[in-house]
């Protein structure tokens, strides 16, 4: 079984959701001796080095980088090519270098991740096609719309949620099956697709240290995340502006992290005004020092798919607060393997709760560490996508082989 996978990036380093995703299927899939050939677009300029790592993490994989320029002139000519059903006159030269790849490589599946690669897809390929919808863009958007107190910024989100749907539902109909990250967008999807809809969730490694049996001291809260996108600046400023002010006020002692890459820089500047530490990036092997007795901040008020950091939060034992759009896709349960709360008040006592009760953030974060090796460890993720992939091809039934 020979599977391309097209990438709107190089999976390394692992500094988002996205990225640590597609490293670790990748990685587990070629274990089973499927070749895979790992191609993807960039806009900007390719750094040879991160590919050398990541041939080096993964040696059996072959690595084709494309260097495609988007301007928003060439979106809008998209979208406006697409109301007319003309769309596929639309990126000619990826197009013929993707159809030049499946040629060559005598591929069997062609897997899109990231629904803003499909406008990419070549027509009148007979191969198997996949799409991995690692979020609904225009649901978030709407969502985001509906947090914002800005008439103005209301109507653009609105319009813009309505855009991206009629370039969604254009986009899932190029495609043969649709892999989506939870039940409840996979229902969401159910409305426009009438193909296959599979649910691969997000994943984690099990977890390798034993789960703890004394009451842990909390000592630290953080919140992760790529700040390239709106939805965790705007958890980041709910926290600062709107949560953080009563933990102060209740005189919380605890250091606040915060964690992730292109962090704008007036919220670095706010970050300093609260003493708070921030990390632009932190190496896998340093993360569990740093973040030890600590608390996973997750105060999401619009987002899509699950959250990784969440599961990976989990799998290293910290307890995790979050909002329920925050956690919505996860197998979680309110006061058994996590904290939900969705206003400011309630967020931070449950924060509060967690150094009050030692013994709480102990149960809290024992029974998510069995919830990880149970639902959620990338080894079964990564079977559960094989059987996709073998039912798609005729193969038989993967668990005989």
């Amino acid at each position: 079984m020979k599977i391309l996978i097209l990438s709107p990036f190089l999976p390394w380093p692992l500094e988002s959701g996205g990225k640590t995703r597609i490293f670790n299927l990748v990685k587990r899939l070629v274990s089973y001796r499927v070749e895979i050939v790992l191609l993807f677009i960039s806009n900007t300029k390719i750094v040879d080095e991160q590919i050398e790592e990541l041939k080096t993490l993964i040696p059996s994989i072959k690595i084709i980088s494309l260097v495609d320029r988007r301007s928003i002139w060439r979106k809008l000519c998209y979208y406006f090519l697409l109301l007319f059903k003309l769309d596929s006159f639309c990126y000619q030269s990826i197009k013929k270098q993707i159809k030049s790849v499946i040629d060559d490589e005598n591929i069997d599946i062609i897997q899109y991740e990231f629904l803003q690669s499909a406008k990419k897809l070549p027509e009148k390929i007979k191969i198997k096609k996949f799409l991995v919808v690692h979020e609904i863009i225009s649901l978030k958007l709407f969502r985001e719309a509906m947090t914002t107190s800005s008439p103005f910024k209301k109507t653009i989100l609105y319009l813009k949620s309505s855009l991206m749907q009629f370039g969604e539902r254009a986009s899932y109909k190029k495609f043969d099956f649709l892999i989506t990250m939870s039940e409840v967008d996979k229902s969401y999807l159910q409305k426009y697709f009438q193909g296959p809809i599979e649910i691969v969730p997000n994943g984690a490694s099990s977890p390798a240290n034993e789960i703890k049996k004394h009451p842990r001291k909390i000592n630290q809260i953080y919140i992760m995340g790529w700040f390239g996108n709106v939805q965790n600046i705007d958890s980041l400023d709910y926290f600062l502006k709107d949560i953080y002010p009563i933990l102060k006020k209740e005189k919380v002692s605890l250091r606040l992290a915060i964690i992730g890459r292109d962090l704008p820089k007036k919220y670095q500047e706010l970050v300093n005004i609260n003493e708070a530490k921030y990390y632009e990036f932190i190496e896998s092997a340093k993360l569990d020092e740093i973040l030890s007795d600590s608390v996973l901040l997750a105060p999401l008020r619009f987002a899509g798919g699950t959250r990784l950091k969440i599961l990976e939060a989990m799998a290293r034992g910290n307890p995790v607060v979050s909002t329920n759009i925050g956690a919505e896709g996860l197998e979680v349960e309110n006061n058994k393997n996590i904290l939900l709360a969705d206003n400011p008040v309630k967020f931070a006592e449950c924060i509060i709760r967690l150094i009050k009760e030692p013994s709480l953030a102990d149960n809290l974060a024992n029974n998510a560490k069995l919830l990880v090796a149970d639902e959620y460890d990338w080894q079964k993720i990564t079977r559960k996508q094989l059987e996709i992939y073998y039912n798609a091809l005729n193969y038989g039934d993967f668990k005989n082989n």
